[in-house]
């Protein structure tokens, strides 16, 4: 008998579940402090224009493209294997890079500062322990690297099946991947 695989789904991971619940955080923070803008219209968790350090509402003026903060040899180094090109989430300013059985990912997202640390922190409820020598700011919980260079910010997930045997659970791969999403940022 021939087995059919198209019915059977993969559970998702924990760090994936986890990242899909600080981004949608996140994005919902993010459209909740922006109430304020012109004709009450939620803003976008990136504003895209001119690229500018200044930030208005609470709201990010970067307009750089998640998929373009990290190549592709950079996150097929980091995973240990290839992965598909990165996937743009343009609701969410997010780029996902995965291979072909969804068991390894990495994830990008960016935002303004405030928003990225709420996630983290789950809005103050939580104090996830900081990682130092990584841009200005940096927060990790379960998978999660948050991080902040100025008023900007990213949430990089990472998750694959070495992690859990690694001495450092991917922490030094998430660190040369977060110096270069820093570096083009």
């Amino acid at each position: 008998m021939k087995s059919d695989h198209s019915s059977r789904r993969r559970p998702i991971s924990g760090a994936a579940s986890r990242w899909a619940a600080a981004v949608v955080a996140a994005a919902a923070l993010s459209a909740l402090t922006a109430c304020g803008t012109s004709a009450g219209k939620a803003a976008p968790l990136i504003a895209h224009g001119a690229p500018t350090s200044s930030v208005a509402a609470g709201v990010s003026t970067n307009s750089k493209d998640p998929c373009a903060l990290l190549t592709q040899s950079e996150v097929d180094t980091a995973a240990g294997q290839p992965l598909s090109p990165g996937k743009a989430i343009s609701v969410l300013d997010d780029c996902q890079w995965t291979n072909s059985d969804f068991t390894t990912s990495i994830d990008v997202s960016v935002s303004d500062w405030t928003a990225i640390k709420n996630a983290a922190t789950e809005n103050g409820t939580k104090t996830p322990p900081a990682v130092a020598g990584i841009g200005d700011e940096a927060l990790l919980w379960d998978g999660l690297l948050y991080v902040r260079k100025g008023n900007d910010g990213f949430l990089l997930s990472f998750d694959w099946p070495t992690i859990s045997s690694s001495t450092d659970h991917g922490l030094a791969q998430a660190k040369v991947l977060a110096d270069a999403v820093l570096a083009r940022l």
